[in-house]
């Protein structure tokens, strides 16, 4: 299990990398699935967890206009930094804000966002951690809130699997997508059905698998869930 300083220090080293890849477009594809599974609309309050870069939470700024708010919380610095420069430089700053904050421990409080995205953050913890991640997803949440979450799921074949997936896309792309499949080893990656489960243990419902093959490579899985009761299970009592 990756210690929080490890997994900081390692996201701090490649903060510029992760920055292009949130220009390919592939990972727009990602990105814009996420908003489109989300059901925005304006006025929303938004929480982008493992915000990273930005470009998730400016893409949801633009959605809820200016009625609306957006935070990004990472616990990366540098990412912070480039976030916020990027939403500077996107015009969403009024928007769109990011601070420093861990999933494990969300800095807001109960039932304060419509939607809760998160990208590609979940395989950085442990099983343990994600259950705890997903449950704080639930508490932020406001009743009737929507989660829409992304990451990455094991497989035997990665490399092979994702090298025919991207055959569709330019050789700087395909080359940075088998980079990606043969470094997935090295982080704790948990089996879609096991993160459906999480999603029902943490008390939400209507939860679905999104599969979208024309967009969403294989290897990633992309869950959403309604939290539908007006209490927090675990938590605290019902009123």
């Amino acid at each position: 299990m990756r210690k929080k300083e490890d997994i900081r220090e390692r996201f701090e080293e490649h903060v510029e990398q992760i920055q292009q890849l949130a220009r390919m477009s592939f990972y727009e594809k990602i990105l814009l699935t996420l908003i489109e599974k989300g059901e925005l609309k304006p006025g929303e309050n938004v929480l982008d967890v493992g915000s990273g870069p930005g470009w998730l939470a400016i893409k949801a700024a633009r959605r809820v206009g200016e009625n609306g708010k957006v935070f990004g919380i990472d616990i990366t610095p540098g990412m912070l930094r480039r976030a916020i420069h990027n939403a500077s430089a996107e015009g969403v700053s009024r928007i769109c804000e990011f601070r420093e904050g861990s999933a494990l421990e969300i800095p807001f409080s109960n039932e304060t966002f419509d939607l809760v995205l998160s990208n590609l953050m979940l395989h950085a913890l442990s099983e343990d951690e994600k259950q705890v991640a997903i449950n704080e997803f639930y508490r932020v949440l406001k009743p009737n809130g929507r989660a829409v979450v992304c990451d990455a799921v094991p497989s035997e074949d990665a490399e092979e699997t994702l090298a025919e997936w991207s055959k569709r896309f330019p050789a700087g792309e395909r080359d940075m997508l088998s980079h990606l499949a043969g470094h997935l080893h090295e982080w704790n990656l948990t089996s879609a059905g096991k993160l459906l489960g999480m999603f029902s243990l943490a008390g939400f419902k209507a939860i679905e698998r999104i599969e979208e093959p024309e967009k969403i490579p294989p290897l990633l899985c992309i869950v959403k869930a309604n939290r539908e009761r007006t209490c927090l299970r675990k938590m605290r009592s019902c009123r």
